[in-house]
């Protein structure tokens, strides 16, 4: 009978240009008692919708910003890590549209009032040059 223990790799790559992220996905394996080696490669374009667009960056994994409270009453606070001298805040539902938007200049520490109904948001602070600060931070108002 034959042995059917196998080696088996999966690599996933993705990379991201504009609003198209390309996924390439490669199996490859080997029978344990066999010199034969299968590969199989499959690439894959996905448009990406309102996630990522021109006006709002990548979010990145680590922000240089904290959000509270949260929840949110009436104001918000956000603590940045230095002074900026531009800071623009965006706060949007759960549909992806913007409903707040709030611009700040020379501020290390941005204070501002949340006049939204109850919900869950998500909100976004960018600097000048458009690199994120706080990341989609998600949060409630009560």
């Amino acid at each position: 009978m034959k042995n059917l223990l196998c080696l088996f790799i999966l690599f996933i790559s993705v990379s991201i240009n504009a609003q198209t992220a390309t996924v390439t996905k490669v199996v490859a394996f080997q029978e344990n008692d066999s010199s034969e080696k299968y590969e199989a490669s499959n690439q894959s374009n996905v448009i990406l919708g309102p996630i990522i667009t021109k006006e709002m960056p990548v979010v990145t994994p680590n922000s240089v910003a904290s959000l509270y409270p949260n929840p949110v009453e009436d104001q918000a606070t956000i603590e940045l890590d230095k002074e900026y001298k531009k800071v623009f805040v965006n706060i949007t539902d759960i549909s992806g549209n913007i409903v707040q938007e709030n611009s700040f200049s020379d501020v290390a520490l941005i204070q501002f009032e949340v006049e939204l109904p109850k919900g869950v948001y998500t909100m976004n602070a960018v600097d000048e040059n458009k690199m994120s600060l706080l990341g989609n931070k998600l949060f409630i108002k009560k």
